[in-house]
């Protein structure tokens, strides 16, 4: 849809694109108007550069979501060692021990 003004009484007026170029009445003057070329759209990135874009945009998602979720202090070797260890004593302490 193409939007502009009439020349003569300044009415807003829509046509569909497949009208640009050609003559076209005001419903309210009664003036007749060519109807302007469509607004040009900004043209989309190069495929390489979207790609980029998109990757690069996928990666600080995921680097965000890593350092919400405790970053590598969280998630390091020595960190799930420690849990585990502190799970297993958990689990020590909760099953019943042997007579003697």
């Amino acid at each position: 849809m193409i939007v502009y003004r009439c020349t003569g009484c300044g009415a807003l007026l829509g046509s569909p694109e497949s009208l640009a170029g050609r003559r076209d009445e005001c419903p309210q003057c009664g003036r007749g108007l060519l109807v302007p070329a469509p607004p040009k759209r900004p043209s989309a990135l190069p495929g390489f550069a979207a790609g980029l874009v998109t990757a690069t945009a996928a990666w600080l998602v995921a680097l965000m979501l890593w350092a919400m979720l405790g970053g590598s202090e969280r998630w390091s070797i020595r960190a799930i060692a420690d849990r585990r260890a502190a799970e297993r004593r958990a689990l020590a302490r909760q099953s019943p021990q042997p007579a003697p």
